[in-house]
């Protein structure tokens, strides 16, 4: 008879991030139950046993990781406690162990981009891998380099040396595909509501679904097709024209005599 799984309640209002974490548990073999939000994690660690609890430190704009840390303190007290966060610093990592916290990590990139590079890694092991805007080791087995955290300033020589750029925005979209555009870098954006908002369903980016193999198989079109590239690289170019502080003034001043001329017909 096989031991029974180690239990983990985890913790995260990013439904994706969620999900991801989730799944990576139960492949280590742990046994993982998901809560959306620091009020179901407290409803469950009221009724079932874990082993531990990895939770996110900010919901909705707010440092409610806290309320679980407590919770789980006083209901399950045996069970060890994480927190996770995209935002880490060494004040609230101190707090965090004080309070009884055993960890404090910070999100690793996004698992998402990790898996589309390992599979472009194998389908084209000339590629260099570059990845920025965090530091330390990855954790992956494929050749890459990480530039680590760089300053806004260096950002446009490093969009000049590439070939192509990949930015996944899951909620609102990233300004770093609008800038690697701005730059003549073409790049893959994610296929989410926010992004074909801002870039069209044809526009700048090149649209990928939610999938590594999806990500892979959009870099693999930018990298082997030039025209493909040039195209992308010259729409960047229109929209780096169009998106000015005169023309966004412009809207908002077309906007308003709109409203106004509205209501006053009304």
């Amino acid at each position: 008879m096989s031991a029974p799984r180690p239990t983990v309640l985890l913790v995260d209002d990013e439904a994706r991030t969620l999900d991801l974490l989730g799944a990576v548990l139960e492949h280590q073999g742990l046994a993982t139950t998901l809560a959306k939000s620091p009020q179901d994690a407290i409803r469950l660690l009221r009724t079932i046993e874990f082993d531990a609890v990895v939770t996110d430190v900010v919901f909705d704009g707010f440092a409610e990781g806290s309320l679980v840390l407590a919770a789980a303190r006083d209901l399950q007290p045996r069970a060890v406690v994480v927190l996770m966060t995209g935002f880490p610093d060494v004040e609230a990592a101190v707090a965090a162990m004080k309070a009884g916290a055993v960890d404090y990590l910070k999100k690793p990139v996004d698992p998402i981009v990790l898996a589309a590079f390992a599979e472009l890694h194998r389908r084209r092991p000339d590629v260099e891998l570059w990845t920025f805007g965090q530091g330390g080791d990855l954790g992956v087995d494929f050749p890459h380099r990480n530039l680590g955290v760089l300053a806004d300033a260096d950002l446009p020589a490093l969009y000049a040396q590439a070939t192509a750029g990949l930015v996944l925005s899951m909620t609102n979209y990233s300004l770093v595909a609008q800038e690697m555009l701005a730059c003549g870098l073409p790049c893959v954006e994610l296929d989410s509501p926010s992004v074909v908002a801002a870039f069209g369903s044809g526009g700048a980016a090149l649209l990928a679904p939610l999938d590594p193999g999806g990500v892979a198989d959009a870099l693999e079109r930018l990298l082997s097709d030039p025209a493909l590239r040039a195209g992308h690289a010259a729409a960047g170019a229109r929209l780096r024209e169009e998106r000015t502080w005169a023309h966004a003034a412009e809207q908002v001043e077309a906007g308003l005599r709109a409203a106004i001329a509205h209501t006053q017909s009304a």
